[in-house]
Parts: structure tokens; sequence; C-alpha cells
């Protein structure tokens, strides 16, 4: 089984314990110790991670967010195409334009590495399902393009951080017609 499928099974494990343990169906057990319950039945270890959050901001004002297109923000690790991720590690922004990364609880942010930012005003489609064509035009949803800018880098370890600043320029650049070969055009 591939360590994508294993965590899947084992956060499906997790928010099963949660839910027992929020019910008060399983006496004394904490939310950590049914996550940790749940990775040691799936035969996985729990990785560290470390808070990966900040502010996103389009030509210098909070995202126009109205919820049927979110702006998302999607990291992909170095020498990876989003289509490799399984599942895409992506984050919504708050209407203020705030992003803060989760992989087992809220806000504890994602593992060590080195990450390309690709942003995307998508059209939701269901529960943790989006598709273009991009409202951004293009402009910041191809990590091919943002791999080599600097701003969109991010050489992630502990402890992590949550003042990451992300800002785009939407207004008078030129759409980008075609989007990139590993462009966030969608997220499945």
């Amino acid at each position: 089984m591939s360590s994508s499928s294993s965590l899947t099974k084992a956060l499906g494990l997790f928010l099963t314990a949660t839910a027992l343990v929020l019910a008060g169906c399983s006496g004394q057990q904490t939310a950590e110790e049914a996550l940790a319950k749940s990775f040691s039945e799936a035969g996985i270890q729990k990785e560290a991670v470390f808070p990966l959050a900040g502010h996103l901001s389009v030509d210098g004002a909070p995202p126009a967010n109205d919820g049927r297109y979110p702006v998302i923000v999607v990291l992909i690790e170095r020498g990876k195409t989003a289509e490799a991720a399984e599942p895409p590690r992506f984050v919504e922004c708050d209407p203020d334009g705030r992003f803060s990364f989760i992989t087992y609880d809220r806000d504890d942010g994602v593992k060590p590495s080195h990450y390309v930012v690709a942003v995307a005003k998508l059209r939701r489609a269901g529960p943790r399902r989006y598709t273009g064509p991009d409202q951004f035009h293009n402009r910041y949803n191809d990590p091919d393009k943002n791999a080599r800018e600097a701003e969109f880098q991010i050489e992630h370890q502990a402890p992590g951080r949550t003042d990451y600043d992300l800002q785009l320029t939407i207004a008078g650049a030129e759409p980008i017609e075609t989007p990139g070969p590993h462009s966030i055009t969608g997220i499945p």
C-alpha cells in the first residue's frame, strides 16, 4: 500500500476515533491518542509537521472570495508535479487572505521540504473539488514558472513559519491564455 493511501486510511480512522471521543464512547482516549492508535493500526508513523501559514493579497487588497470562487494556495514539493501529489496539498484562503496548512490537526502545518507555491482562483465543484478556468488568468498557477521566482519558493523547516506574505498583481497584467502543462487548473 502506498504511504499516501495509508495516510488516507489513517486519517479516516482518526476521524472515526475523534467522533467516538467527542461522543464519549471511547472512555478517556484523547484525539491525539486516537490518532496515534490509527497510525499504529495502519502500520505507518506520524510525520513531523511544522506550521506553514500566511497572508495573500491581490492588487494590495484581500482577495475577492465569495465562496463560489475561492483562492487556492497549493504546495508542490520541489522536483514533483501537482499530479504526482496524492492528494494535492492545498488550502483555501479565507476572505481576508489568510491561509494555514493542515496535516493532522488545525493549523499544524506540513512536513519539512522545499515547496513551490502555486495560486489559483477556481470554481468550487464540490467538497474539496475545484475546476477552472483560473480566474487569475493563469498568472500564478504554474509551478514550473513559479519555481523560477524566489517569492514562490518555501524552504520549510522546524519550527515553521506563519508569516508568509504572497502579493499577487492581477490588474493590468496580461492574461496567460494557455496554462502550462503542470498548471493548477482544477483539483479533483
